[in-house]
């Protein structure tokens, strides 16, 4: 990933989430207030797991709970554990193997850029702004 795509993922991403900010305090409507807040905590979770795969310092192991099932395919782009035996199992694979390492990152940062880029979710962040002036 180029600095350049690097950094209009991130912008799209704190964009997003501050967007999220003000549609909560904007809207007095409690599904549009629990929409908002999941938005921002999956693009909160894209800046996190974009800047670690950019610097190729990811830790491609995470809490198997909320965004992360949806981004991590246990054992494809990363691991997903629950319990501190499967924390233990899986960190213990990925010091013990740097070929794993290697392609677990790779499938991460494809992963980051097919499914996080700013080509695949400008239009969905142009087309939500759009619907809440509409309806406003």
């Amino acid at each position: 990933m180029t600095d350049s795509a690097l950094s209009q993922l991130l912008g799209l991403a704190i964009g997003t989430a501050l967007v999220c900010a003000y549609v909560v305090l904007w809207r007095s409507r409690l599904i549009s207030i629990v929409r908002a807040i999941a938005v921002q905590g999956a693009a909160v979770a894209v800046v996190a797991l974009t800047l670690g795969l950019h610097e190729h310092s990811v830790e491609p192991v995470a809490a198997a709970v909320g965004v992360n099932r949806q981004i991590i395919e246990d054992g494809v782009n990363g691991f997903l554990a629950s319990t501190e035996g499967e924390w233990e199992e899986k960190l213990g694979c990925l010091i013990a193997d740097p070929r794993l390492r290697e392609k677990l990152g790779q499938a991460g940062r494809r992963t980051v850029t097919e499914r996080y880029s700013l080509d695949v979710h400008a239009p969905t962040l142009v087309a939500v702004l759009r619907s809440a002036v509409e309806r406003a």
